[in-house]
Parts: structure tokens; sequence; C-alpha cells
């Protein structure tokens, strides 16, 4: 498990329920009172109870996922967002509901793990294969150039030393570029795994759990037998890992299309990202269009790292949570969403404007406006689906440790 014991370095930092540091507000940041943060607080405890509630009447956890009878009850209460408490169980548990008729749309990280050990594949065997200093020029080399760079202001990942989430950072990356080698490693997956590591591993998690009257960690502990749950003692860091690996192959989320040679995928995304804005809100993108700005050129951390970037954590975690039941039906309408609730001022400003506002705009994000606007885009899974093989790219040969381009 990540060791988070910065207390000399802590001492005098502020940090979010997160674990992000605090610095002071920029002018266009929207304050966070005491008054709110507590308002956010009571609203968390208040789901953590609602959860606790519908799983004991459905037998747990993992029961109440497996009822197709209470799927639509499962997808109200996740689209509302997923207590801070119970992420770390139920992100692998949601991986494997089954949302659709073909089951293989459910896999998650323990199918991952279980195929692997039939080949004689673990973590710690990756581990110790990719352990030592990169070679110039290598993977692993262009892994530790981007580590420093991945939450610098995250409590995890703020000093690059072995005592932090960097050294679990590095880890999880090295050993995915050795188990995927068609993939290997490119810029994107460092935010996605470390996301993971903070929600799987990180402390602010773990006490968010203990602090939870309904700790859904102790049914976990119970519950150790069950392939898909989290375990609680030092193989944390190796279930984010195939958390990790089940985010990037599994049918439904898919992110590993994204990372190939020459990166087609979040080509593709883009693509269907930018349709589904001309369809929702025509003005909007025609203005865009005008003014030569597409979403290749703004867009592209959004789509490949799904928004765990740039954006605010309050954001980011909502999105994973339906991402990981609902597959990329979610990611689109919030990206759309983001972008309606400033139409106003997108369609006055001309093309450089257009992009200082869009490069600060994961900063100055109404959280509760965004989701509450996605939650009226009429996007259908079939509308997606269409738009995907329409916008279906051949793999490309590029250099696949650099994004997009733009």
């Amino acid at each position: 498990m990540v060791d988070n014991n910065n207390k000399n370095n802590d001492n005098n930092k502020v940090f979010d329920p997160w674990g992000f540091f605090r610095l002071e507000m920029a002018w266009y940041e929207i304050p966070t009172s005491e008054k709110t943060l507590e308002r956010q607080e009571a609203l968390d405890r208040k789901r953590d109870r609602k959860w606790a509630a519908m799983t004991h009447h459905a037998g747990g956890l993992e029961v109440f996922c497996a009822k197709a009878s209470r799927k639509k009850k499962l997808k109200e209460r996740v689209r509302k967002g997923v207590p801070r408490a119970w992420r770390r169980a139920i992100w692998p548990a949601l991986l494997e509901v089954s949302v659709k008729p073909e089951r293989s749309q459910a896999r998650g990280a323990a199918s991952y793990r279980a195929e692997a050990a039939r080949e004689g594949i673990t973590y710690a065997a990756l581990c110790k294969k990719t352990a030592g200093d990169p070679p110039r020029d290598s993977v692993r080399d262009v892994i530790e150039r981007d580590l420093c760079r991945t939450y610098p202001k995250h409590r995890l990942f703020e000093t690059k030393t072995e005592s932090t989430g960097v050294a679990s950072l590095r880890r999880v990356l090295r050993a995915y570029a050795e188990f995927d080698p068609q993939t290997e490693y490119c810029q994107g997956m460092n935010y996605v795994a470390a996301l993971l590591i903070i929600h799987v591993c990180g402390e602010d998690s773990i006490d968010a759990a203990r602090r939870s009257v309904n700790d859904p960690t102790r049914s976990i502990t119970r519950m150790r037998s069950r392939e898909h749950l989290l375990t609680l003692d030092g193989s944390a860091e190796e279930d984010a890992f195939w958390l990790f690996v089940a985010a990037l192959k599994a049918p439904r989320t898919r992110l590993r299309d994204l990372y190939g040679p020459g990166m087609p995928g979040s080509r593709e995304a883009l693509s269907v990202f930018d349709a589904l804005l001309a369809d929702s809100h025509p003005a909007l993108h025609a203005h865009m269009r005008r003014e030569n700005c597409f979403p290749d050129m703004f867009a592209t951390h959004w789509i490949v790292t799904v928004f765990s970037a740039q954006f605010p954590f309050a954001l980011v975690a909502r999105v994973w949570d339906q991402f990981f039941l609902e597959g990329w039906k979610p990611v689109y309408r919030v990206a759309v969403a983001i972008l309606a609730a400033y139409e106003k001022d997108l369609r006055a400003k001309d093309f450089e404007s257009l992009m200082t506002f869009l490069r600060d705009l994961p900063d100055r994000v109404d959280v509760d406006r965004v989701f509450s606007l996605a939650s009226k885009l009429n996007i259908k899974t079939h509308t997606i689906d269409k738009l995907e093989r329409q916008f279906k790219l051949p793999p490309d040969d590029d250099d696949r440790h650099h994004p997009a381009p733009r």
C-alpha cells in the first residue's frame, strides 16, 4: 500500500477532500467556503447511508450489483455520485455489472488477473522484471519523465521519493508496459493510473471509508474470496494495477483503443464528440467551426484521460463512477455539457479568446451545472455506436508516446 505519512511536509498545508493542496484561489475560481464544504460532506454522508441501506436490503454490494431487477436503481445512484468511501469497492464491482444482454460487456479486474495467472503472469513478477534504472530513450524513460508531471499538487505525488505515490505509479506503469507490449505506454495513461492509485491506495480514500458509518471496506474484508472486490492488505497497489488493466482493456471502457500507435482511437472519439456537439448545440458548434476551433485543439486530454488530467476531482470522480458502469456515453454527455454550460460566453469569442477560455475552463467549471445539463442530453448508445463505426480509422504506426495532433 502507498505510504502517505508525509506529516512533516503536510503540517502547514491545507488539502481538499481529495488530497489536493489548496492554493490561494484565482479570481475565476468558484469559492469553496467552509459552509459549502460542510454541505458537500453532509450530502456525501446522506448518500453513504442510502448506499448502505440499498445494499443491505439486497444482501450485500455484490448481490445488489448482480440483480437485474436493481440495475435501474444502481444506475440512478451512480449517476447521482458514489460516496467517496465506497469507490474503492464499487468501481471494480461496476465493471462486473452486465448492463446489456451481451455478457461480454461486463469484464472486470478479476477476470484479467485470473487470465494472467493462468499464463504464469503476476504483478509481482512484472514489477521485478521492470525494476531498476530505465535505459535512455526507452519506454520506461518516457514514463520516468512523466511521473513528476502527474498531480504534483496532490499529497501522494508532490515529491519524487519512494515513500510517495510516485513509486507506486512508476511500478504500475512499468508493469503495464511489460504486460501489454503492443500498447506499452502513452502519455495520458499516467493520469488514469494515478487516479486509480489515489482511490484504491490513497490515505484520503481509506480514511473516508473508515469514517463512513457504513464502512463498505468491512464487507470487503469479509468477502476477500470474492474476486472482483478489493482487499485491504498490502496488495492494494496490485488491485489498482489490475483495475487499470481492466479500464484499458474491458469492452465497456476500452481505453487501450485510444493509446495505440498513432492514437487513431483518440481521433475517433474526438470526431464522435464533435458530431454529438453539432447535433445537440448546432449554433455553438457552427460558431466554433467558423473560428477554426476544433475539439483536437482543446479536448484531446479531456477524452484521452477521461477528464482526469485537468478537471477538479469533484467532476472527475463522478464521471468515472458512470464510466465504469455505462462506458463512453456519460463521457460524451459531460464533454458536451461542459461546453453547453458556457455557450453564451463561447459564442461571443473569436479564435484567440476561445482558446484562452477553453484552456482555463477546467479550473472554473461549475460541476453541479455540468452534471445537471448532462442529465438532460438525449444521447443514445446506438447513436454513439453508429458514429464510432462511421469515424473508425485504421491503425497507425506513428510515435505512440505523444498526444494526438494539436
